[in-house]
């Protein structure tokens, strides 16, 4: 499985690569390695994120082959027949889709779409999202 995070950077541009977490509690994400080895990739290719937009993916794509990270809003048909719309996120050592009032986590047989996510498009929701980040 690949490791790959997803941030918002303080400018609101979302930038994926490597997490990397700095002593002074700073967060930036890494998008690549320099040729000039890992020091100055680390100087080069980074940008801080705000640690509260971190998500990491999850290692699955949705049905139009787009990466799916926590904090994904979500569209899938439960058992083919009912829409439902909820977030991905981490609990108990897993992945799962949380609606409001269902917790999916054996969900990878559904046809889930990305359709935004719980920084940008809360409103696509109908409750409100536990942050405890």
């Amino acid at each position: 499985m690949e490791f790959e995070f997803r941030g918002k950077s303080e400018y609101g541009k979302w930038i994926e690569g490597d997490l990397i977490c700095y002593k002074n509690g700073y967060y930036s994400i890494n998008t690549g390695f320099s040729a000039y080895g890992y020091e100055a990739s680390e100087i080069i290719n980074r940008t801080k994120v705000d640690t509260k937009t971190i998500g990491q993916y999850i290692g699955l794509k949705d049905i139009n082959y787009k990466k799916i990270y926590s904090g994904d809003i979500v569209r899938f048909f439960d058992l083919g027949v009912t829409k439902q719309i909820g977030y991905v996120d981490f609990r108990n050592g897993s992945f799962m889709i949380d609606t409001g009032l269902t917790t999916w986590y054996c969900w990878t047989d559904y046809d889930v779409e990305v359709i935004g996510n719980i920084h940008d498009n809360k409103n696509l929701l109908d409750f409100d999202v536990e942050e405890d980040k």
